[in-house]
């Protein structure tokens, strides 16, 4: 039987966490360190869209991990 409330992933872009010259990111920190934190396994690591070298991460990890540094 088809589940009548579907749930769907939510995913975010290296953007979405790090910022640009115009918007803060999520997270508050460069992409150097985004990317040194991945290397370090002190954040999750992305995962790549189907069929592209888009990295996203998954909201709920995401989530997850901002929870666990409080």
């Amino acid at each position: 039987m088809n589940n009548p409330n579907p749930t769907y992933e939510q995913f975010l872009r290296s953007i979405d966490l790090v910022g640009n010259s115009k918007q803060r990111g999520l997270l508050g920190i460069s992409k150097s360190t985004l990317w040194r934190w991945i290397q370090q396994n002190r954040f999750p690591a992305p995962s790549k869209l189907l069929g592209s070298n888009i990295a996203v991460w998954r909201m709920s990890e995401v989530q997850e991990w901002m929870k666990a540094q409080r």
